[in-house]
C-alpha cells in the first residue's frame, strides 16, 4: 500500500470512527492524527504504517501459524517478542526476527 493510500485509509478511519478513537487504536495522540491529516506532521510513515496494520484489512502468510493472519495480528506478535511461555511463543520468538514483514 502506498503512502497516499495509507493516508486515505487514515482519513476514512477518522471520518468513520473519529480522530480520538483512531488515535487510541494507533497508540498516538489525537494531535498527531490531526497533524498527519493536515499534512503538517514531519514524518508520518510510522503512523501510516500502523494505520495500515489496524484498518487496512491486509492478510499476511504466517509461517508459524501456517495460515493467513491479519497484518495487525502479525505486528502485535512482533511487538510482544521475546516470549518463551509456550511452544508457539518460542517459535514466534525464533521466526519473527527473520520474517520479511519485520521492520528494520
Amino acid at each position: 500500500m502506498s503512502g497516499n493510500e495509507k493516508l486515505e485509509l487514515l482519513e476514512r478511519a477518522a471520518a468513520e470512527h473519529g480522530q480520538a478513537a483512531v488515535a487510541r487504536e494507533l497508540g498516538c495522540s489525537e494531535a498527531t492524527v490531526c497533524l498527519i491529516l493536515k499534512g503538517r506532521y514531519s514524518n508520518p510513515a510510522r503512523w501510516l504504517e500502523r494505520c495500515e496494520e489496524v484498518y487496512g484489512g491486509v492478510l499476511v502468510e504466517c509461517p508459524v501459524f501456517g495460515c493467513e493472519i491479519p497484518l495487525g495480528r502479525c505486528a502485535e506478535e512482533r511487538r510482544r517478542l521475546p516470549r518463551r511461555t509456550n511452544p508457539v511463543a518460542r517459535r514466534l520468538t525464533e521466526t519473527c526476527p527473520s520474517c520479511p514483514r519485520r521492520r528494520k
